[in-house]
């Protein structure tokens, strides 16, 4: 909706990661394009992968790891990613421990040709969490549908993060 404001060429429609992800593997697996999935806990994290190979087994996937590391453990583990120099890591973090994550390491990850912040991707893999019926999301309300799902984790993100979003999108409209 932003772009029809702010763009000379806007959106055709609206892109959610959830959704990408699944264009951007399909492509990957025809050209050779190598993933990387870092998030989530071990179990889901295990379970996301084992989905996505099973929905393309020819798709390069470089390596994975679940996403609570810190100290020596999250060190080895940048080198460990840097070294295998996937095409596209996709960082399941969750907001705003990826984007401090791409802010602290981003430069050290030389060899990592993209870093895709992905949320809550690896759960709707790994199938522990439900997307919205279509029709709520050519709605435009899926953020709706998750703020009734997750209540207690979703509700203070959006009720203080959307009207800063707005308010964004209505400067830059001028």
């Amino acid at each position: 909706m932003a772009s029809r404001w702010l763009c000379s060429v806007s959106l055709p429609e609206r892109v959610a990661t959830t959704d990408l992800f699944h264009d951007v593997a399909a492509l990957a697996e025809q050209e050779g394009i190598s993933f990387y999935l870092l998030g989530a806990t071990e179990a889901e994290n295990q379970k996301a992968v084992t989905a996505t190979r099973e929905s393309y087994p020819n798709l390069h996937i470089a390596g994975h790891c679940h996403g609570y590391l810190s100290g020596e453990e999250l060190e080895r583990k940048l080198d460990e990613i840097n070294a295998l120099a996937p095409d596209i890591l996709w960082l399941g973090l969750g907001v705003p421990r990826e984007q401090i994550f791409v802010h602290d390491f981003a430069a050290r990850l030389a060899n990592v040709g993209v870093i895709k912040t992905s949320g809550g991707l690896f759960d709707h893999l790994a199938q522990k969490t439900r997307r919205a019926p279509i029709w709520v999301q050519k709605a435009g309300f899926e953020w709706c549908w998750r703020v009734l799902m997750e209540p207690r984790r979703l509700f203070w993100r959006y009720f203080t993060t959307n009207p800063y979003a707005i308010y964004a999108i209505l400067r830059f409209s001028k």
